[in-house]
């Protein structure tokens, strides 16, 4: 609704009942959840667990964002960086901290990866094993050879990444589950607390001259 230019609330047209005016079942935009058009998506995440949210752009609304907006690229991209980011992070800390008979016996274990592997090193290319690992393997060599995440919940949320990354890779698989955008906050939340603890190990590393 708006009054002269300027934009007062809106209506869910399920609320207008016969005979009520619009009004009446006018939710004034003061108590309306809003946000910057550039807001980050971890921002957006926390906010629509109760349906959607305002856009601002300059002195005015510019659009508004709802759950179902979070099966679009918009929302995979943004998970996509996060997973992958923790995937580098494993990959280093594995590189570095985990035997590489281990790594090779892991690549070994899946025909597609061996295949990979092999063929890098007869074309004598600079490759590490460690990059032939799928995520999954990646997580089992870190929980066994560095393991210095803080606590159960730090685990379980590694185990989410794993999951996770099927469903950002490929959009016939759902983003939103049965919990609805509130799941997807807590993963952001706790995914990037968890990329900010892999950094940690990952500097520590740097100090103590285990990384070249």
């Amino acid at each position: 609704m708006t009054r002269g230019e300027r934009t007062i609330g809106w209506v869910r047209t399920t609320d207008l009942e016969a005979g009520s005016t619009v009004e009446s079942a006018m939710t004034p935009l003061s108590e309306t959840r809003i946000v910057a058009a550039s807001a980050p998506m971890s921002q957006v995440l926390s906010l629509l667990d109760e349906g959607f949210v305002f856009t601002v752009r300059g002195e005015g609304l510019s659009g508004f964002i709802t759950p179902s907006d979070l099966e679009r690229h918009a929302a995979r991209a943004h998970f996509y960086l996060l997973v992958a980011e923790i995937e580098m992070q494993l990959s280093s800390l594995v590189h570095h901290q985990a035997p590489e008979s281990a790594i090779i016996a892991k690549i070994e274990r899946r025909t597609e990866s061996q295949e990979r592997w092999e063929a890098a090193k007869a074309a004598n290319r600079d490759s590490r094993p460690v990059e032939y690992l799928y995520l999954s393997d990646l997580k089992r060599l870190f929980l066994r050879h560095v393991d210095s995440l803080p606590d159960h919940a730090a685990r379980e949320t590694l185990d989410d990444v794993v999951k996770l990354r099927t469903h950002v890779m490929h959009p016939t698989k759902p983003m939103l589950g049965e919990s609805g955008p509130s799941e997807l906050a807590r993963l952001d939340l706790e995914i990037r607390a968890l990329r900010d603890h892999l950094g940690t190990l990952i500097s520590e590393q740097v100090s103590t001259n285990l990384v070249p």
